[in-house]
């Protein structure tokens, strides 16, 4: 069973009048707090998965402080503002997303993941298809929320017959082995 961290409650009311005080930088009022995780993490805490609509990455980006660091590849983004627009970005570039995310390590205030995802260049779905392989890790602050993000991954271009992660598939059916990699 996961362990409760006795300060999310409070956490989440604090957000809520930052927010409140912050409206005028698009953030919403944060409807997601119950999905912070709750430290310390163990093994059956839950990476963020995220889609891509405006709304639901100003609530993500209140899962982070506003001093934030990402890195993603080549990018550092730092701060809310700039982790909302690298999002912004991903999901205008990557459609057709489909990831997968399997634990790779943890401890107290920390998480590892191997992901791979799938993604079309094109929003029909017509275009090259690719493959990313790599590697996360998140470390969270004392309140819970995602203090910094390093991500390293590769894109391969793959054919959409070799696609792993076809529409009606459940990602985490697919077993993956070292052959694959």
């Amino acid at each position: 069973m996961m362990n409760n961290f006795k300060g999310l409650n409070g956490v989440a009311s604090q957000l809520k009048t930052v927010v409140r005080s912050r409206n005028s930088t698009g953030f919403a009022v944060c409807r997601s707090c119950h999905l912070l995780p709750r430290l310390p993490l163990s093994k059956r805490s839950k990476s963020p998965k995220i889609s891509g609509t405006p709304a639901t990455l100003r609530r993500f980006a209140l899962r982070t402080p506003p001093d934030t660091i990402w890195r993603n590849r080549t990018i550092f983004a730092k701060g809310r503002e700039e982790v909302v627009e690298f999002l912004t970005k991903k999901w205008q570039k990557e459609h057709h997303y489909r990831l997968r995310k399997d634990l790779f390590t943890f401890n107290d205030n920390k998480i590892a993941v191997q992901f791979f995802y799938e993604w079309n260049e094109s929003p029909d779905g017509t275009g090259q298809w690719y493959r990313c392989y790599g590697l996360e890790d998140w470390t969270y602050d004392p309140s819970g929320l995602m203090r910094k993000r390093m991500m390293s991954g590769n894109d391969f271009p793959i054919s959409p017959e070799e696609r792993w992660f076809k529409d009606g598939v459940d990602v985490d059916s697919v077993v993956i082995t070292e052959r694959h990699l």
